[in-house]
């Protein structure tokens, strides 16, 4: 596809399409070419495309893709850092995670359920799991006033199904 003979709209579809079917270096080059031309493309594209690097546990291709928004000033929204935490988590890279939630909170980023989770999940992938800061996570997703039901899968592989039932448990009768 020509980005002088397409709008912006079909080179973002392309991208779409080409992030879904696992083509994502193709979808990288469209990127590119929207930049080269001038053109602005959507955080949605970038998000795409780092979330298909996610899925493939590419972290350095997706840290260099935040980077590429971050120097074009387009600014990374929740999905983008969600995303990052996720390519993170394939990873297990506990710290990496816990210090950007924190980053985030310092800059009153509302955290959704899918931060903790992706942490709780890091801390399943050490070796050994982490389980004092999966407890830790688990606590603050409570604090944040979110439902803990949702993560209690996730949780049972680090602390064992006995345990996150008994923090689910808890966490419900204290809300």
């Amino acid at each position: 596809m020509s980005v002088n003979d397409a709008s912006l709209d079909e080179i973002q579809t392309a991208i779409r399409d080409l992030s879904r079917s696992g083509r994502i270096r193709e979808a990288e080059a469209l990127l590119d070419d929207i930049d080269d031309s001038g053109m602005k493309p959507s955080i949605v594209s970038y998000n795409r495309i780092m979330n298909s690097y996610a899925i493939n546990g590419d972290v350095q291709r997706s840290l260099l893709l935040l980077d590429r928004m971050l120097e074009r000033e387009i600014a990374p929204n929740t999905v983008t850092y969600a995303t990052i935490c996720k390519v993170l988590s394939v990873n297990g890279h506990v710290t990496l995670i816990h210090d950007l939630i924190k980053e985030l909170r310092r800059n009153n980023v509302e955290l959704n359920l899918y931060f903790f989770a992706t942490l709780i999940s890091a801390c399943g992938r050490c070796e050994p799991p982490d389980q004092v800061t999966a407890e830790q996570a688990f606590d603050d997703l409570v604090k944040a006033g979110l439902k803990p039901q949702p993560v209690k899968r996730v949780l049972s592989k680090v602390l064992g199904a006995a345990r996150a039932s008994e923090l689910v448990y808890q966490a419900q009768l204290r809300r």
